[in-house]
């Protein structure tokens, strides 16, 4: 998919909404996709990530209709929806799965008196692990809420986007992505606790090195079935680690000597604990690495991870250990991870600054000629979150 600046994007989503409606959207809202440079799968056990939103945006242009309908416009999938708010319909493409999924939301809390004319348009990449959905949640969320001027403060509209996939999707994601999306702030890394739901913003110094992901451009099948997995052994660990010490209520107040209690009755749940207990580690250590522009140490932490994502939390797949093995021969590349919820996507990597060029031909060949498939490369920039803009 093409890149071009957000100006850009904003103003071809204006053009494109009157050439359709013919009028103007009363606002465009536009919202980030987001990369997590670690804490991954510990959002939904209530541990710590550092993600940020990247340069590639959904926009979403929006006004009211004289009539009760919601008619919403996909440019990217060149298609549409028409329905009314008190159907109850049942969609299989998911982008109407997330725009219906928003506007029943919203309307179970707030009064929307009139119909919508939506139109989404956007540049993130669908399917690479930068989270095309929580943008498209968060794009649609914001309009809303300024279109009829809803008190909803920022957490509590996460929150609501966080219940579209888990009531229409069925997946009981955390907030990792729509708290990137929306709490971003430019040249800054979040650092969010998912057992308060509270963050930081530390400041974000790249100019030494460089950022690539590379999408293996593979989508298993079992991707979202293997997600729901992880998030029951989890529960059951916790609950396996309760009954020997009633004094732990929340994941985040279990220690290694409790996880090892229960590795011999629950190895498996005790592997996924495990990953959560030394990620959360990661993430501290990460912090305060970047703090201190220590490269090498990040680039060990996330190698580190990659592994336990691998080996203990069982997420990875051929592919994306293929390309991380890959990158380990080039000496410039300081380390790397498979990036999202697993099964396909991508992986983010940290390389010493001026070697890109020089590092993507070594990917291609050796994905080209050993694996027979050819890897797609995204670089990015940190940016900030979500706005609203009035035309």
């Amino acid at each position: 998919m093409k890149r071009h600046t957000k100006e850009k994007l904003i103003n071809e989503t204006g053009d494109l909404f009157q050439e359709r409606f013919e009028i103007r959207p009363e606002f465009l809202s536009v919202a980030p996709g987001r990369v997590n440079i670690i804490g991954e799968h510990t959002d939904y056990t209530g541990g710590f990530a550092m993600p940020s939103a990247i340069d590639r945006w959904i926009c979403t242009g929006i006004s009211k209709r004289i009539d009760k309908s919601i008619h919403a416009v996909s440019i990217d999938f060149q298609a549409e929806i028409k329905f009314s708010l008190d159907e109850e319909i049942i969609f299989d493409d998911l982008w109407k799965k997330y725009v219906y999924g928003a506007t029943k939301i919203f309307t179970e809390k707030f009064t929307l008196k009139d119909g919508l004319n939506i139109l989404i348009h956007g540049n993130v990449p669908i399917g690479s692990g930068v989270s095309s959905s929580a943008a498209l949640e968060v794009s649609l969320m914001n309009a809303f809420r300024t279109l009829t001027n809803a008190e909803i403060d920022d957490l509590e509209l996460i929150k609501m986007c966080q219940q579209i996939d888990h009531r229409f999707l069925n997946i009981k994601i955390g907030l990792l992505d729509q708290f990137a999306s929306q709490f971003s702030r430019e040249n800054h890394l979040l650092k969010v606790d998912f057992a308060t739901n509270s963050h930081s913003y530390h400041l974000a110094d790249f100019s030494e090195v460089e950022w690539i992901l590379i999408d293996t451009g593979i989508r298993h099948e079992l991707a979202v079935s293997k997600y729901m997995e992880r998030v029951e052994e989890c529960a059951r660990g916790l609950e396996a680690v309760k009954r020997t010490n009633p004094s732990v209520i929340s994941y985040r107040d279990i220690l290694m000597t409790e996880i090892d209690k229960i590795a011999d009755s629950h190895p498996v749940e005790a592997k996924r604990l495990t990953h959560f207990y030394n990620e959360n580690h990661r993430v501290a250590e990460t912090a305060q690495a970047i703090e201190h522009k220590e490269w090498s140490k990040i680039g060990n932490l996330l190698s580190e991870s990659h592994e336990s994502l691998k080996s203990l939390y069982e997420v990875s797949c051929p592919e994306l250990d293929f390309l991380i093995d890959s990158a380990q021969s080039f000496s410039n590349w300081l380390g790397g991870r498979m990036m999202g919820g697993g099964f396909g996507g991508c992986t983010l990597n940290l390389l010493k600054q001026g070697y890109l060029d020089e590092f993507k031909e070594l990917i291609m060949r050796a994905a080209v000629e050993e694996k027979e498939f050819e890897p797609k490369f995204l670089d990015f920039r940190i940016v900030g979150g979500a706005e609203v803009l009035q035309e």
